[in-house]
Order: C-alpha cells, then structure tokens, then sequence
C-alpha cells in the first residue's frame, strides 16, 4: 500500500478502462525471448506480434544506469560504486567528491520540478562559476571538498520528510523514480529560486578546492 504520488498518475481517465476491452491483456510475466513475429514470456507463452514498441526505459536508478557508462574519479573509485556505497548525490546537484573537473547537468536532487530548462540554467551556472574561479585563481583542478557536500547532502535529507516523496511508504511501490534507500534523487526539496540563488551567489572558494596538477 502506498500513496498518491508515489507513482507518476495517469493523465486521463480511459487509460485503466483499456484493460478490460476483449482485444486487451496486461502480462506482467518477464519477457525472455523476441522473435521474428513473436514474443515469448519466461513462462514459456507465446504471443504473436505486428509491431512491438519499445516504451521501457524507467531502469533509472539502478546500478549501471546512471550513467552508462564509467566515470573514473581519485583512486580509480568509479562514480556508480560510490552511489551504489554512498546514495545519490551530488553538491548542489552538480559536483561530486573525489572527481575533480567533473560536472552533472542532470545531477542527483536537481530538478525543482518547476522547469527543466531552469534547471539546465541553473547548473550551467554553477559550472562556468567553477571554472572562472579555478581560472582566475590560476587552476587548473577544481573539486568539491567533501565537507561541503556532506552538509548539502545532510540538508537535502533533512528536507525531504516535507515532500510527498516520503509518505506512504513509496519506497515498495515499485516505482521508477525511487532508489532502493527509498530516496527519490531526481528531486530537489526546495522551490526553483533557492536553487537559482545558490548557483549564483554561494562562496566557489569556501565550498571547492582549487590547485594546480
């Protein structure tokens, strides 16, 4: 049992009553096997296709899914272990520690859900900041101290209780946008313009070392 919100709700109302027409079957048995006009389940049914649609995709917080591909930080530590170790994060949404040079667009509690283009503005700025400052102060190295990203993770959490996120038990509902901890990190619990301050005014020197390799 689980609450509204812990699953993306559906947009109108004919989608459920879909599954009740006689030319209609939800199969939630595994698929095994595609073949050239079928495709069998892993109870060994076989169900004769035309046209098979591939609209999967929601693996988003898996191990190996974000991202895709491996990022190597200090130490050979790669970036899915350390979420895989640590939980998702990301300071700011942006930088993680212990990979230096290295910044997220789409990075763990970024989205305010108010707009994904003021999210993309939003850590754009955050980055070129770095990079200005690593620049200005003759570096070449910038990384996040993990003090900093600690705090901010700790702040996050501490916040999340207020969301819808953590009612309702949503962490056995099965849903794509939560992580096996029960987190959701897509979301970031604070309105849009806190975001948009921070990226824009919190101290590069303070929150980041910068040196010279």
């Amino acid at each position: 049992k689980y609450d509204f919100g812990c699953k993306r709700p559906s947009f109108t109302t004919k989608f459920y009553p879909v599954f009740n027409r006689d030319n209609a079957e939800l199969v939630t048995t595994p698929i095994s096997e595609i073949t050239e006009n079928a495709m069998v389940t892993s109870d060994g049914t076989v169900r004769e296709i035309d046209t098979l649609i591939c609209a999967t995709g929601f693996e988003v917080f898996q191990k190996g899914s974000v991202p895709t591909f491996k990022v190597e930080g200090k130490n050979g530590v790669d970036l899915s272990d350390f979420w895989e170790e640590n939980r998702y994060q990301a300071y700011e949404g942006s930088t993680v520690p212990g990979f230096p040079n290295f910044f997220l667009m789409f990075g763990p509690y970024s989205v305010c859900t108010a707009s994904w283009f003021g999210m993309v503005d939003t850590q754009s700025k955050h980055l070129v900041r770095c990079i200005n400052t690593a620049k200005k102060r003759g570096g070449n190295y910038i990384e996040v101290k993990k003090s900093s990203n600690d705090r901010n993770f700790e702040k996050v959490q501490s916040r999340t209780h207020l969301t819808i996120f953590k009612f309702g038990d949503c962490a056995k509902s099965n849903s794509y946008y939560f992580d096996r901890h029960g987190d959701s990190p897509t979301i970031r619990p604070t309105m849009g313009f806190v975001h948009w301050l921070a990226s824009r005014f919190m101290s590069i020197d303070k929150n980041y070392n910068i040196d010279t390799k």
